[in-house]
Parts: C-alpha cells; structure tokens; sequence
C-alpha cells in the first residue's frame, strides 16, 4: 500500500489540486475571515465619508499583481460607489499601470449606474516623476490635460470638484512597488492628508511604522486584505454575498491541506517502507549467515 502510495502518478495530484481550485472559484465558495484592525480602520474611515465626497486611488503596480490588486480595488469602488462617493484614479508612478485601472472600475461602476466623468475617471500615467506628490497639493491640472481617454480635462466634471489633496476624503495607493514610504515622505507628512494602502503581501510588514505613527488610518494586506474588506461589506449588508477574494482564501487553504497531508503521507510512506527495507535487509543477512556457518 505505501510503496503504490509513493508511486502515484504526480498527474493524479495535480489533477486533484486542479479541481479543488477551480470548482470553488466557479462557485465562489468563500472562506470567512475576520478583520484585521488596519482592514477594519480602512472601512471605517471610508464609512464615515458622505455622499458626494471624493477619494484618490493609485496604481502604484504592475499587472504581475492583478490578482491581488484588482479584488483590493473592487471592494474599495463597492465601498464608495454603495455610498455615492466619487472616484479618480491615477498611475503616475507606475507607467505599465495604465491599462489597468479603467476597466477595473468600469466593471463594478455598471453595477451601481455610475457615470463615467460624472461620478468617476481614471487619469493614467503623466511624466512627473516625484514632482507629482508636490504638484498634487496644487491642482492637478498641472499634471494632466486629459484623462486616459483623451477627454480634455475641464470637460470632466468630477476633476473639477477634486482637484488637491485637501479636496479629497482619502487618497490610497495600491502599491506592488515600494511607494508608499514615498507617499508618506513627500506628500502625506507635508500636506495632512488621510492617506492608506492596499499591499502584496511581502509589504505588508513595511507598513506598521506609518500605520502606528499615525500617517496611515487604514491598509489592505495581500489578498487577506481584500477577502476581510468582503467580509465587512457583507457583514454592513453593503453586498449580499461574498466575491472573489473570500473565494481565494478558501482555494489557497484547501490547496495548502492538500500539500500538508500529501507531505506526511509520503514521509510517513517513506519511514514505513525504510523501516521494512531495514527488516527484510536484516532477515535476508541473517539467512546468509546461517547458511555461511553451514547451520542450513
């Protein structure tokens, strides 16, 4: 049994796991978190903000991090969206950004009959460099003359009512770069505004200074982050159900199981048949030293 165990084919495991991963994404069979305090902090402060208010997003990533910052961003826009806060998003930091961001929003603002231009739109990638943390404390029309779709700036309704930090409820970075200690450094702690961060999860760690010194009032960590975010939205009967985050903590937990078990079978597998190799080894020396000796 435990040798044909050892012998499996590996096509056999990885079928397995193939299965296990992608039922429960079809399905969307969540896995319940409970939030962590700087998730809770960030939808807090959201929750607080009115209708008709404003929030900044930053794609300050590549699209190697879509899994993880595409669910960050969704349950932000079911957020504000719910509550009639308004949305512009940005990638002036991360040039390879720029196609990102409008359909990530267009595919939850179609679920509220949000307009673009009216209630949102997405400004893409302008050659600022770091002077953009600066400028923005200005207006940002220094920065951009049109938006992503070439519309002209002060065609935009939305730009005009938010246009500097101090116009804004929130400015947050979705960051898969190390950007944020740049956000704290250069705008948050000159201008004074309410600033967080969505992060992979290798970031994660790199964000409690700002969070404990007060420079941060909320984070995302990875997709945990998101997958809490999704628990408070439903818990606060914002959504009915869960989404896709939620959906992937289950499947990255089935998936880690499955890995845990297969490695104690096969160790296990492995001591068994040793230690019965070690036997026979045994027996087989014995018998031949019985029949050496001329006893058999």
């Amino acid at each position: 049994m435990w040798r044909k165990l050892l012998s499996l084919n590996t096509r056999y495991i990885y079928l397995a796991i193939v299965v296990m991963v992608v039922i429960p994404v079809i399905l969307k069979v969540p896995l319940p978190t409970s939030p962590s305090e700087p998730t809770q902090k960030l939808f807090d402060h959201i929750d607080t903000l009115e209708a008709g208010d404003g929030i900044w997003f930053f794609l300050d990533t590549r699209p190697a991090t879509t899994a993880i910052h595409r669910p960050q961003l969704h349950v932000l826009l079911h957020h504000c969206f719910s509550k009639g806060i308004k949305v512009v998003g940005f990638n002036p930091l991360a040039p390879e950004a720029t196609g990102m961001g409008r359909p990530f929003i267009q595919e939850i603002a179609v679920q509220y009959g949000k307009q673009e231009y009216t209630d949102w739109a997405y400004m893409g990638y302008t050659p600022a460099g770091l002077a953009v943390f600066n400028a923005m404390s200005k207006d940002i029309k220094g920065l951009y003359s049109q938006d992503v779709t070439g519309k002209a700036f002060d065609e935009i309704p939305v730009l005009q009512q938010f246009r500097k930090y101090s116009d804004v409820g929130l400015v947050i970075t979705l960051a898969g770069l190390k950007t944020p200690g740049y956000w704290v450094r250069y705008a948050q702690t000159p201008y004074k505004f309410p600033f967080a961060s969505g992060v992979t999860g290798p970031m994660i760690a790199d964000q409690f200074p700002f969070l404990n010194a007060g420079q941060m009032v909320g984070m995302m960590g990875g997709i945990l982050g998101a997958a809490e975010y999704e628990g408070l939205l439903k818990s606060n009967n914002i959504r009915k159900q869960f989404g896709i985050a939620s959906a992937s903590m289950f499947v990255q937990t089935v998936v880690h199981y499955i890995l845990v078990a297969i490695i104690i079978l096969a160790n296990i597998a492995t001591f068994i048949i040793n230690k019965q190799d070690e036997k026979d080894r045994q027996t087989r020396d014995v018998a031949r030293a019985r029949i050496d000796s001329g006893i058999e």
